[in-house]
């Protein structure tokens, strides 16, 4: 038997590697033919195709949660976010769509594993382009093989199921990574993507690109920027110290991917019999589920990459049909039943969309025995009434339920009046979108958040609903109006009120005061936005729990011209 010779300190096959054994047998593999393509050179297409469609779709997310221009279609926008897994699932609850993505993604992962983690998840997608980026920056050779956190893993995920069932979307808002993603790219990305295409548009117009314009700079800091920021920068340390170890460990929808991944059809497996244990996977493996000492590849945390698939030289990493692994993640012998979904799955699978979709069946059954229509909402005391959440909600509570504060509404609203809370809907509403009336209004005539909202947390409603639905009700505090402290007169909110619900009035030395109607009000924010005092302003707009409907306002017809009368000779 030839002997092997050690590799010299320092070398490549030796830093990082301890525990790895030296190997002492020869290569079974059969030598390539002369003239023939390098090993693994044949099976590299499917890495790029991989690659090259991740890289499509994370730039279509980055462009959608990035665009302050208004470019991006609502209809692509709201496609775009309703391929992803939560959302799905969400939308289907809340009898606002299908659970067409989420059915897809899961017999996926029953076939072959975990695509939605190699090209269709934004926040897994950014993780590999950090890990990219430090590997080109500061280059590390290996991650090691680490043994799954079975107990950490599925602990977080029964805690977002079972949270589920009490708060909707409130507990998946924390860890779900399309949520994630978009409040990442809508607060720190979208904000620097603003400032460069400020200042390159000087040079824009001097080449002739005319519809190059300026916008207002969207940074705003604040507690709910500084929580995302926290968040963020601990998946990118993440990602750049360990790859994708956040999906792995702590992501829900990677858990239970992962779950369906250990079952599927077809799957990635070492040989044992071409291995030699060069550790060229362990150098392109980002998940750290090649356990090179045992020859196995823990299939429910691989999510797909295939770079492993790609360089190794004797292919001892390629696809297998009709196997499944063992506890550890190592290869068994025991052939795949008929079915590729056993009893025990098709329970845990029914277990757990129930779970997802009960708290949407409760709160329709709630709203449709709650307030008859055409009836008054029922309106709690001003002092502890909630801020105004987006028309089409119909509720807050049932906008709290849905919401998973992805940013996706905040990126598309065009007066940008829809702003992440802190406090303002309590501690369960931390980060979900509100009206913000000291920044802008809503306008009359825009129900874009509506079209982009993929949970249906907002309702798409048609133009004419929207201009009806009454989110709030506007409030006026005469004493700190101008006409009465300072004699000035000022009719700024009557002249932005779109539905005439706020109109002047006759007051003191011929000046005008606002009056109000609260019948045809909708709680636009248009008054509020436009009134000039400071800093408490005199008109103001309380949400309300749940939404009511406005009068329509009805221009009154001029008056005929009188007749005219012939003289009588």
């Amino acid at each position: 038997m030839a002997s092997v010779k050690p590799s010299a300190p320092g070398s490549p096959a030796s830093v990082g590697t301890p525990e790895l054994p030296t190997p002492t047998h020869e290569s079974t593999a059969p030598p390539c033919p002369v003239g023939s393509p390098a090993p693994g050179g044949r099976r590299r297409w499917l890495r790029r195709l991989r690659v090259g469609v991740g890289t499509l779709v994370l730039g279509a997310f980055l462009w959608i949660f990035t665009d302050a221009w208004e470019s991006v279609p609502p209809w692509l926008a709201r496609g775009l976010a309703s391929t992803q897994f939560v959302p799905s699932l969400l939308a289907w609850a809340a009898g606002t769509g299908m659970a067409l993505a989420a059915a897809s993604i899961v017999v996926a992962s029953l076939l072959c594993g975990r695509v939605y983690c190699a090209v269709l998840c934004p926040l897994g997608l950014f993780q590999d382009a950090v890990w990219r980026l430090r590997q080109w920056l500061r280059p590390r050779k290996r991650l090691l093989y680490v043994p799954e956190v079975r107990k950490l893993r599925w602990g977080v995920f029964w805690i977002c199921a079972v949270g589920a069932v009490f708060t909707g979307g409130v507990t998946l808002a924390w860890l779900d990574p399309y949520s994630l993603f978009g409040r990442l790219g809508t607060q720190l990305l979208r904000p620097i993507v603003v400032w460069v295409g400020n200042e390159l548009t000087p040079l824009a117009h001097a080449v002739g690109w005319g519809h190059w314009y300026r916008v207002e700079s969207l940074w705003h800091w604040g507690a709910a920027t500084a929580v995302v920021l926290a968040m963020t920068a601990a998946i990118l340390g993440l990602a750049a110290a360990r790859g994708r170890l956040y999906c792995n460990t702590i992501c829900p929808v990677g858990t239970l991917l992962g779950w369906l991944a250990r079952r599927a059809r077809w799957r990635l497996e070492l040989s044992p019999a071409l291995c030699r244990k060069c550790g060229e996977c362990l150098q392109v493996c980002k998940a750290q589920c090649i356990d090179l000492r045992r020859q196995a590849l823990d299939y429910s945390r691989c999510i797909l990459c295939l770079d492993c698939l790609a360089v190794c030289p004797e292919r001892g990493v390629h696809f297998v049909t009709g196997r499944r692994t063992g506890p550890q993640g190592g290869s068994s012998p025991v052939p795949v039943p008929t079915s590729t979904v056993g009893p025990s799955r098709r329970r845990f699978l029914l277990l757990f969309l129930a779970l997802v979709s009960w708290p949407g069946r409760r709160s329709r059954a709630s709203e449709s025995a709650g307030t008859p229509e055409g009836a008054a909402p029922s309106v709690v005391p001003a002092a502890s009434l909630p801020p105004a959440c987006p028309p089409g909600s119909r509720s807050v509570s049932r906008f709290l339920r849905q919401c998973t504060a992805c940013g996706l509404c905040v990126a598309a609203c065009p007066t940008r009046v829809l702003q992440p809370a802190v406090l303002e809907y309590g501690p369960a509403g931390l980060l979900r979108p509100r009206m913000d009336y000291h920044k802008a209004y809503c306008n009359y005539e825009c129900h874009r958040c509506g079209e982009v909202c993929p949970t249906g947390a907002i309702v798409p409603l048609p133009l004419e609903e929207k201009k009806l639905t009454k989110i709030g009700e506007v409030e006026l505090t005469l004493d700190l109006c101008v006409v009465v402290t300072k004699g000035t007169d000022c009719v700024a909110c009557s002249e932005h009120c779109p539905t005439q619900a706020v109109f002047p009035k006759p007051y003191k030395d011929h000046l005008r005061v606002p009056a109000i109607n609260p019948a045809l009000c909708i709680g636009c924010g248009a008054c509020e936005f436009a009134c000039p005092v400071r800093p408490v302003r005199a008109i103001r707009v309380r949400g309300w729990a749940e939404h009511g409907r406005a009068e329509k306002w009805a221009d009154t017809p001029a008056a005929a011209p009188a007749p005219r009368e012939d003289f009588p000779f």
